[in-house]
Order: structure tokens, then C-alpha cells, then sequence
């Protein structure tokens, strides 16, 4: 209850929250698809890329922590912050964050390839060969354009782009190319395996396991203001010493009755149209069923 009412004091950490959740998604997809790849290209991209978005999950709690840290009460955040600045403070994330721009530089500029396809008399594909790995994407284009046209741009086409897809046939595809990629850029990979094989021990799992606890709490904080914006009181209880045997409610209403007022009337007062009342137990030998 103490991290809810810490969320609904700091909205700027459930926005924060709401990206991280987007970020995780991402992690989860790295994480499971690099033991499905089996060339060296793939899985060098797909560790840098997990290792892109360990950096800035971290960052990016830093950053929304530090600004509201002094207002934060609650001892599961506290936790988490001080797990963040342990992280970020550490030796091996610092050192990441000087190397990892670097080894993604190769990468960053290779934004097409250019592929040839010797066909037969018959017209059909026979031979199909690597021709460049480009800096710049290929446009959709036409044979009237290219006529028109007085500068030559090598990276618009006679036709419009096509998908892919997917399917067996392109799956069989996409291997040969990724295959004949991984060939010509083995000399950009290998001197990036042992740099990338220090950081072997960073692992993404630690962020990966907050998502149950941020959907759960994000979404408590989305019901408290749905209930807040129907004009309808919401509180922290008060937790007494068990022995005290009291419970004691105040304003207490139904809630599956506000949420189908609200759904009548979206976004419009209804607290006079549901009725609250009062519970006030003393428990001593009364039992309620």
C-alpha cells in the first residue's frame, strides 16, 4: 500500500513505468530468440541489442528516481532505487557504457544490402549473390521516375518495395541472406565476441522479473484514479497491531456498483449516486460469515 500511495503521489515514476514495460517486452524478445539463432551476425546483434536496453532501462529509472527520491516514503522503492544506483555505480556498467557505443557504430550504419540474381532463359532465379552492405535504405520508386529524373539516386528502385513476409519460403530467404551477411561482415564480429563476452555476467533478468510488480501496481494506480475521477473517496488503511482486534471503515461503497455507473456515465461525478456507509467492528467473540 505504501508504494501505491507513493505512485499516486509521483505520477512523473508511473510514466517512468509505463516505458519500462515497453522496454521489457523488448528484453523478453532478445532474451528468447538468441538461442535461435546459430550464426555468430545474429546472436553479436542480438547481445548488443539486450545489452542497449539493459543501459537504458537503468538510465532511464536513474534519471525518474533521482527527481522525486527525497518524496519517496515507501521501503519497496527505497529498495529499488538504492538496487539501481548499485547497478549504475558499478564498475562493469560504467565500463558498458564507454564500449557499448563503440561496438555498436559498425552496426548502426548498415541500413541495406544490395543483392544480385542471375536468372535463367526461363526467367527464374538460378544465382543470387552478395553485392554491397549499404549506409542508406532503398526507396520505392518507378521506371518513369527514374526516366524523369535528372540526378541518379542508387537507392531508389524501378517498382515499390515489397514485404518480405513470412512463411517457410521466406524464412528460407532471410537464413540465406543473414548467412551471407554474417559472412562478410566476420571481420567486423570477431573483434567484438571477446569485448562482448566480458560483460557476460550482465544480465537483463533482473529488470525482466519487476514486470508482474509493475503491471500490478500500475494498474492499482489507474483503478484508485478511475475511482478518484467519479468523484468517489479512495484511502490508504490504516494498518493497527493485530492484537487491537478493530476495524473500523469509513465511506465504504460497492465497488463493482461504481464501475458500472462509471461505464453508464464515463468520466462524470457519480459519488450521489452511490450510496457509503460506515463499519465499526470491535471483534471479541463475534464471528461474521
Amino acid at each position: 500500500m505504501d508504494i501505491i500511495e507513493d505512485l499516486l503521489n509521483n505520477p512523473d515514476i508511473c510514466g517512468c513505468l509505463e516505458e519500462m514495460l515497453h522496454l521489457i517486452n523488448e528484453l523478453e524478445n532478445y532474451g528468447s530468440n538468441f538461442y535461435l539463432v546459430n550464426q555468430d551476425l545474429m546472436r553479436v546483434v542480438n547481445r548488443l541489442g539486450e545489452l542497449n536496453l539493459f543501459l537504458k532501462c537503468i538510465q532511464k529509472l536513474k534519471q525518474s528516481f533521482e527527481e522525486v527520491i527525497s518524496m519517496i516514503k515507501s521501503e519497496g522503492l527505497s529498495k529499488l532505487y538504492d538496487k539501481i544506483i548499485s547497478i549504475y555505480e558499478s564498475e562493469e556498467f560504467q565500463n558498458l557504457l564507454k564500449e557499448l557505443p563503440e561496438m555498436l557504430k559498425g552496426f548502426k550504419k548498415i541500413a541495406s544490402i544490395t543483392i544480385g540474381i542471375n536468372l535463367d532463359s526461363q526467367f527464374n532465379p538460378v544465382e543470387a549473390i552478395l553485392v554491397s552492405v549499404n549506409e542508406e535504405r532503398y526507396k520505392s520508386g518507378s521506371i518513369i521516375e527514374k526516366l524523369i529524373k535528372t540526378k541518379h539516386d542508387p537507392y531508389t528502385g524501378i517498382s515499390p518495395l515489397q514485404p518480405i513476409g513470412s512463411g517457410h519460403s521466406a524464412n528460407i530467404f532471410k537464413q540465406a541472406i543473414i548467412s551471407s551477411v554474417n559472412n562478410v561482415l566476420s571481420t567486423i564480429i570477431k573483434p567484438i565476441i571477446p569485448t562482448i563476452k566480458k560483460y557476460a555476467k550482465v544480465n537483463a533478468e533482473f529488470i525482466i522479473a519487476l514486470k508482474p510488480d509493475i503491471c500490478f501496481y500500475l494498474s492499482a494506480v489507474r483503478f484508485a484514479n478511475i475511482m478518484k475521477a467519479c468523484g468517489l473517496p479512495v484511502c490508504k488503511p490504516e494498518v493497527l497491531p493485530k492484537d487491537n482486534r478493530i476495524c473500523r471503515l469509513t465511506g465504504m461503497y460497492n465497488l463493482s456498483l461504481a464501475l458500472h455507473k462509471r461505464n453508464e456515465k464515463p468520466e462524470t461525478d457519480i459519488s450521489n449516486s452511490i450510496a457509503d456507509n460506515d463499519v465499526d467492528l470491535q471483534i471479541t467473540d463475534t464471528f461474521i460469515y
